[in-house]
């Protein structure tokens, strides 16, 4: 959990663990969280925390009230997601419960909520990329730079060693 930055996040960081081991600490964890104001940008670490345990929570057999709770944690989060492409390895995961929920939940104003966390969640993932490492690319970029570097910076010394031999 040393990779999580957000100040918002860590005071529910172990809940969040515990919830990954004990499944019947989701309810809880989930409400504690839905009551927070969260205002720090939101970056793909806290989302990686909180995928498995916002997805438990929108399951089939939550109660609709920690899925409500769930999805008002998802809207207000995904607004708090400066770059999109954090949220690559979050929507396919999150997207189809949040859209089951709004289509299959008995209580209109759960499913009501759930539309607008999928709706918030969607428009902001719409742009997102897939972050890829283009190998050639940085070994051309590498290459360039080291080209372009100024040689008379780059200084080599050569040393005469003289050795005497006595017999």
């Amino acid at each position: 959990c040393n990779t999580c930055v957000n100040p918002d996040m860590e005071p529910f960081l172990p809940a969040l663990v515990a919830c990954m081991h004990n499944l019947d600490e989701v309810p809880d964890t989930v409400f504690k969280m839905s009551s927070t104001v969260f205002v720090a940008e939101v970056e793909a670490s806290s989302l990686s925390i909180m995928a498995p345990v916002l997805a438990r929570g929108l399951n089939t057999t939550s109660k609709n009230d920690v899925k409500r709770s769930c999805a008002r944690i998802i809207e207000n989060m995904s607004k708090l997601v400066d770059e999109p492409r954090f949220l690559t390895s979050f929507l396919p995961v999150i997207l189809p419960l949040l859209d089951q929920a709004k289509e299959n939940v008995s209580d209109p104003g759960c499913r009501e909520v759930c539309a607008s966390a999928s709706a918030a969640l969607a428009k902001k993932g719409k742009d997102a990329a897939q972050l890829v490492f283009d190998v050639a690319a940085a070994s051309a970029a590498l290459n360039t730079l080291l080209e372009t570097a100024a040689p008379s910076k780059v200084h080599t010394h050569t040393h005469t060693h003289t050795h005497t031999h006595t017999h």
